[in-house]
């Protein structure tokens, strides 16, 4: 395939991610309307919170179970094209059927092709957007698709998303969606499929670290249920008519790019703005329940959820990115978080039947969450090649020697001990490229040859804590 520049490389993926979520939002919200012809409010707010979520969780569980198997075939954007053919005829049929059994058995089967595609879109989106990029990307996509999802909504007098007609549009962005695919590549792999040695190294990475990855997990599961727990309000508000789903979503996407600003700069920024929007939702505990501010307060919720989301992605997308043997687990965050929203609608009415108890929860998951994020904290920085954010870290050494902003992409695959050859397909240039880049490096830094180069960047004095 003919070689192409970063930027229109990183526009090519982060459309592929837009447009899986615009349809994945907007269909999500389609199904909901449908659904309620057929059950009670409270058994649509659980079949939207609950099951639609976990069968998203399952979707990307296979899409992870799969790519570690045969990534060769999970990672082909023909198995992507594939999954998007099938879950448009999966929509039209939960749309278009008069039976509320067989309504609710399509919607849950396209909630995990949802879980399927999502997992393919951030996984290519993490292995071919450089790293320090990564949040940015995410948060524009998400930004898109939500603005997307409220133009569709306003069609036809703000009814549109209730109609069958909608389909059509959903046809049409999925057929957009694979013609930008084909400017796409492959999900990069080392080898047909994990083998022996391949698969020690990923158990020696989660044994190495497995107290950074239980305080992650920790992490995701603390904000996750914070958030829920005051914002769970917001489908019984859409399903009664009290607020417009739509309408709030399209806020979202100021919160999304200014998460996605901030991650550029510095990764625990980002952290410290999540926990911040965290506090919002003790607004909502106190607030829930009056009509009069339904729709108000899911506007403002959207205004802060966007940390949320790309934070918690960002934790995994981080972990996989550069490093193919990793790459399988780049949807876990999002995977986790599906898994923690459903689970958290078993106390979703907290909020509104006992206020205080909402409260005494809300402090208690709050110090818990600025505990375990204290601890993780001081685990993910005390080792030289953590003491400062990749960014951070990538940025001043660049600087100290005047790196180009190629050579800059290439120092950070060249210190995990990327062949030259992987190199060139994850930047797209040739071999001989990455050998000139590389020789550039070791001139510039002084470096032998490139054993020398990762020690020297490596040192604590490499880069300052962020």
């Amino acid at each position: 395939m003919k070689k192409i520049s970063s930027f229109k490389n990183d526009c090519i993926y982060i459309a592929i991610l837009a447009l899986q979520f615009l349809v994945c939002g907007s269909v999500y919200i389609s199904q909901v309307y449908h659904l309620l012809n057929f059950y009670s409010e409270d058994m649509v707010l659980i079949i939207g919170m609950r099951w639609n979520y976990f069968a998203q969780a399952f979707g990307m569980l296979i899409f992870i179970l799969l790519f570690l198997k045969v990534p060769k075939y999970v990672g082909n954007r023909i198995s992507y094209a594939l999954l998007i053919a099938v879950g448009t005829i999966i929509t039209a049929i939960s749309l278009h059927t008069y039976n509320g059994t067989v309504a609710l058995f399509f919607t849950i089967i396209y909630n995990i092709i949802i879980g399927l595609s999502s997992g393919y879109a951030l996984t290519a989106l993490t292995s071919h957007v450089s790293k320090i990029k990564l949040g940015l990307a995410f948060g524009l996509a998400y930004a898109i698709g939500s603005v997307g999802t409220y133009l569709i909504s306003v069609i036809d007098e703000g009814d549109f998303l209730k109609t069958k007609n909608v389909v059509i549009v959903y046809l049409i962005i999925n057929i957009i969606n694979i013609i930008i695919l084909y400017f796409s590549q492959n999900i990069p792999c080392t080898t047909k499929a994990y083998s022996k040695s391949k698969t020690k190294y990923v158990k020696r990475n989660i044994s190495e670290n497995i107290h950074l990855y239980i305080l992650i997990l920790l992490i995701i599961i603390l904000v996750n249920s914070i958030n829920a727990l005051g914002n769970n309000f917001q489908m019984a508000a859409i399903a009664n008519g009290k607020a417009s789903l739509p309408f709030s979503r399209a806020f979202y996407a100021i919160s999304l790019l200014s998460a996605g600003l901030i991650s550029l700069r510095s990764r625990k920024y980002l952290a410290l703005t999540t926990f911040a929007s965290l506090l919002f939702p003790v607004v909502t505990i106190i607030l829930a329940g009056d009509p009069s501010l339904a729709s108000g307060l899911l506007t403002i919720t959207y205004l802060f959820l966007g940390f949320v989301a790309v934070y918690r992605s960002l934790m995994f997308m981080d972990i996989a990115a550069g490093d193919n043997n990793l790459l399988a687990f780049a949807c876990v965050g999002l995977m986790l978080s599906r898994l923690v929203e459903a689970g958290s609608t078993w106390f979703s009415s907290i909020n509104i039947t006992d206020k205080l108890l909402a409260a005494i929860i809300f402090a208690v998951l709050f110090a818990l969450l600025l505990f375990v994020f204290f601890i993780y904290v001081q685990k993910m920085y005390q080792f030289s090649s953590y003491e400062a954010t990749v960014e951070d870290k990538l940025m001043r050494f660049a600087q100290k020697y005047n790196l180009t902003s190629r050579e800059k992409e290439v120092l950070p695959l060249l210190t995990k001990g990327t062949p030259n050859r992987e190199i060139a397909k994850l930047m797209f240039i040739s071999e001989n490229t990455v050998k000139f880049h590389i020789k550039n490096l070791l001139q510039k830094t002084g470096c032998p040859d490139r054993t020398d180069l990762i020690s020297l960047y490596n040192k604590p004095d490499s880069g300052i804590l962020f």
